[in-house]
This record gives C-alpha cells, sequence and structure tokens, in this order.
C-alpha cells in the first residue's frame, strides 16, 4: 500500500512516527505523523490527548505526555524539521522511512494517519495540518537558515520594537538593533488571508512613522503547486490593496528574491 506506482509523476517522500510505549503492558501506540516532502518541507499529524481515548486505555500521565507532544510540535515549528530521537520514557520518534507515492503530499498524510494511527480518537482530534510550506513559522524559519547559511548576521524574524505595536515578521537591523528595512507575511493560501493581510498593513503603517524605516514591503509567498480559485483572488485582491496603500508587495517564494527585496 506504501509503494504507490499508478503514475509516472512519483514523489519520494519520507515520513517518521511518534510513538507512546505502556510501561505497564509492553504495548506499543502511534500518537502521531511527521512527514517531509522531496524539499524537506514538514507537515504533522499530533492530536491533543483527550479524555476520549480513556474509552480505550489509561493514560497515567496525561499532562506530561500533551506537553512533550506539545514539545515536538515546537520543535518541528522552530527548525522546520526534527530529527529521530527518544523524547521521554513514553514517548518517542521513530527513524524517517522512505515513501514514494504519486498522491499529494496532503493525501499522503491522510494516507499515512489512517494506515497507522489505529486509536480513532487520535485521528479526528486536532486532525489540521498544522505545518507546511506556507505557514508563517515555517516560511520564517527557511529564511533564518538561508541567513545563516548566508551570514547575514543582521537578519531578525518575529520581533518586537518600539515603532510598531506587533512583531515585525522579517527585518534587517543596524548596529543598534534598531529595523531599517522590514516585512510582513502572510499567505494567500490560508483561510484568514484578508484578515492577517489588513493587520500586516496596519503594522506597516505603524512603523513608517519611524525615522529608521528605509525600505518595507509585504510578502505574500504564492505557491503555483497550491493554486486554487480562493487563492489567485486572494492574491488579486492584495496587489489591490498594496497598490491602494502604497505598499510594495512580494510573491516570489525564494529566499533570495525576499533578501534581495529587503536589502536596501
Amino acid at each position: 500500500m506504501l509503494n504507490d506506482k499508478t503514475s509516472n509523476n512519483l514523489h519520494n517522500y519520507r515520513f517518521a512516527l511518534i510513538q507512546y510505549s505502556n510501561i505497564s503492558t509492553s504495548e506499543i501506540y502511534n500518537f502521531g505523523i511527521v512527514l517531509e516532502d522531496e524539499d524537506g518541507n514538514t507537515i504533522f499529524h499530533i492530536p491533543n490527548i483527550s479524555s476520549k481515548i480513556d474509552n480505550c486505555f489509561v493514560i497515567a500521565n496525561k499532562s506530561a505526555i500533551n506537553y512533550t507532544l506539545k514539545e515536538i510540535e515546537d520543535k518541528i515549528a522552530t527548525f522546520g524539521r526534527i530529527k529521530p530521537f527518544q523524547v521521554s520514557d513514553a514517548l518517542s520518534v521513530s527513524r524517517f522511512r522512505p515513501l514514494k507515492t504519486s498522491m499529494t503530499i496532503d493525501d499522503t498524510l491522510d494516507m499515512l494517519i489512517n494506515e497507522y494511527i489505529l486509536l480513532k480518537g487520535l485521528r479526528t482530534i486536532n486532525n489540521k495540518k498544522q505545518l507546511h510550506r506556507y505557514d508563517k513559522r515555517q516560511v520564517m524559519s527557511k529564511l533564518n537558515i538561508y541567513a545563516k547559511e548566508h551570514k547575514l548576521s543582521n537578519f531578525r524574524h518575529h520581533k518586537t520594537y518600539k515603532i510598531t505595536v506587533k512583531p515585525i515578521d522579517l527585518a534587517l537591523v543596524d548596529k543598534n538593533n534598531n529595523p531599517y528595512s522590514i516585512a510582513t507575511i502572510t499567505s494567500p493560501h490560508v483561510d484568514n488571508f484578508q484578515d492577517s493581510f489588513i493587520g500586516n498593513l496596519f503594522t506597516l503603517q505603524d512603523a513608517q512613522r519611524s525615522d529608521f524605516i528605509k525600505n518595507k514591503f509585504l510578502y505574500t509567498p504564492f505557491f503555483d503547486d497550491l493554486k486554487t480559485t480562493n487563492s489567485i483572488k486572494n492574491l488579486g485582491w492584495a496587489k489591490e490593496q498594496a497598490k491602494h496603500y502604497d505598499f510594495e508587495i512580494l510573491h516570489d517564494i525564494r529566499e533570495e528574491a525576499v533578501f534581495e527585496m529587503l536589502q536596501v
């Protein structure tokens, strides 16, 4: 089942299982899935442990398990990926396994959940793709990695400065740690795009009152392979709003394009 050869357009993914070991019974349960696409982008399913699964079996320290699952989620959000490791006596992340299929990464995750998550409660709780290429945290993480690789030591992401109420997503700072070139991020692929974009407009309007800011723009990364009617409309609307408020907008997904735009 995990080797789909029905199409010549095959993808080479990797996946790992988040596993819970019941020490008293020596049973092992799959609690979550971590899936990487061919570019190393991560998507995962890590549900919270709810009271519903008490009908199946008893977890001695449910709050500690939930805390540790959240730690795994945060590691993925911070670093964009995760290595196999023993998290605690009860939880571990298995070795990554290769997976070749013609399915999209979203459909592949759904298939893996149905294949490996046997407890129904763990399938349905929080069964939302929480992190993907267009997630703001993932985009910022990849840009941060790019900055480190290119020794751009004055790059900052998701930092709060006196010039705005909300954190600034992307910034280049001077020797006094004052931002002089900034950008905000929101994805036209997400459901709350317009609300998020308007919030970004307000942030840039606040920032432009500062004498420090020499450059500012809106970043709306648009992935062609995720193109939908709604995301196309969102991007068109964003361009209209940016033009109306006299802000530049960038939708190129390449990290180098973002840093070229940040430079002044």
